[in-house]
């Protein structure tokens, strides 16, 4: 089927400001982590192709029809100062991260008045930067399960679930993981960083849109048993935790209309 749109009832364009925060592990299957936060403009835009809204987040639309979307996803993490991690001390920060590339989802069921269910497989690019210039890492593909009820647990709320495993290249694995001659201890002993299987992430979390406010609020459980950098000494937990919270305030918004 050919990318066709309509118009829709919500506007092409609103703009406004996000706040959020909340307790996060330094990097997948650390032993230590800290409250994190961060301010941010917030917008929603709706056109034809660039995507950034209540439904998927910031995307790119390449494809749609009734079964399967396929668009360009992002993501990232926060910077880790090794001063603050005892299993990093004296070693390289790890930089702020970047992530984009395509994104597929097949839905698997979709009903407008009560929810969907979708099976997605992003696979990233990976860039880490300290603001003045970026490394290339390596990739990531995260196929999972996304479920979403709508209205729920009230009329102005949605319930998202999300489930999936992360595989990495060796860049990655490298960047998390690698211990080099020049940072071992005698607690910390060489390392090379490994390809494969990183672990798997259960994601939930419930937003509440009233007006120009946003709220949200989530937790995201994780298991690295069987990672393929299991070995490592950075590899300090089979668990991690994590925490989130967000609230944005849209104060402006366009007369046109965006398109479905």
């Amino acid at each position: 089927m050919l990318l066709s749109f309509t118009a829709s009832a919500a506007p092409l364009y609103e703009l406004g400001v996000a706040a959020g925060g909340g307790y996060l592990p330094d990097y997948p299957a650390a032993d230590q982590g800290r409250v994190r936060s961060l301010v941010l403009p917030n917008f929603r835009y709706r056109g034809r192709i660039l995507r950034a809204d209540e439904d998927s987040g910031v995307r790119a639309r390449l494809f749609t029809d009734e079964d399967m979307d396929f668009d360009l996803s992002f993501g990232g993490a926060f910077p880790v100062n090794t001063g603050d991690n005892r299993a990093r001390k004296g070693m390289d920060a790890l930089d702020w991260l970047v992530e984009f590339g395509p994104r597929l989802f097949v839905i698997l069921w979709h009903d407008k008045e009560q929810g969907r269910l979708r099976f997605g497989l992003p696979f990233r690019a990976v860039f880490s930067t300290d603001g003045t210039s970026a490394t290339h890492r390596g990739f990531v593909a995260v196929p999972g399960f996304l479920g979403e009820l709508f209205r729920w647990p009230c009329e102005s709320c949605r319930l998202y679930a999300a489930i999936g495993p992360t595989f990495a290249t060796e860049g990655v694995g490298d960047y998390f993981y690698q211990v080099e001659e020049k940072d071992v201890t005698s607690s910390r002993p060489a390392f090379n960083g490994k390809q494969g299987y990183t672990g798997t992430d259960f994601t939930t979390g419930v937003t509440y849109s009233r007006k120009q406010l946003e709220l949200f609020i989530g937790g995201r459980a994780s298991t690295y048993a069987g990672s393929a950098n299991q070995a490592s000494p950075l590899f300090k937990r089979k668990e991690n935790f994590a925490g989130f919270f967000a609230i944005g305030w849209l104060f402006y918004t366009s007369s046109a209309q965006g398109q479905d």
